[in-house]
């Protein structure tokens, strides 16, 4: 085992009481409260502007506006429509 490995090891401990490898990375703050009602606000005004206008009126990137809009809104992209059931005797494209 190479040594720079243990003295990762002894370093976590003596920081942290444990030696489970820390997790690197930032801390993700894109589904905060605050972020999910700022969208809902804005959506709320101006149900037909894009994304990415609204991504500038509440200053977050288009692809966070999205996420919020799709994981935590629930919606979507596209209007939803119920449309005619096919019969056997329709023409087929």
């Amino acid at each position: 085992m190479p040594c720079h490995a243990i003295k990762t090891w002894v370093n976590n401990f003596e920081e942290t009481g444990s030696t489970v490898k820390q997790k690197v990375g930032s801390v993700k703050t894109i589904h905060t409260p605050q972020n999910i009602d700022a969208v809902r606000a804005s959506f709320e005004q101006s149900p037909r502007w894009l994304a990415a206008r609204h991504s500038k009126k509440v200053g977050l990137s288009e692809r966070s506006v999205r996420h919020i809009l799709h994981l935590d809104l629930h919606l979507h992209p596209y209007k939803i429509q119920v449309v005619q059931k096919l019969e056997e005797g329709d023409a087929a494209c």
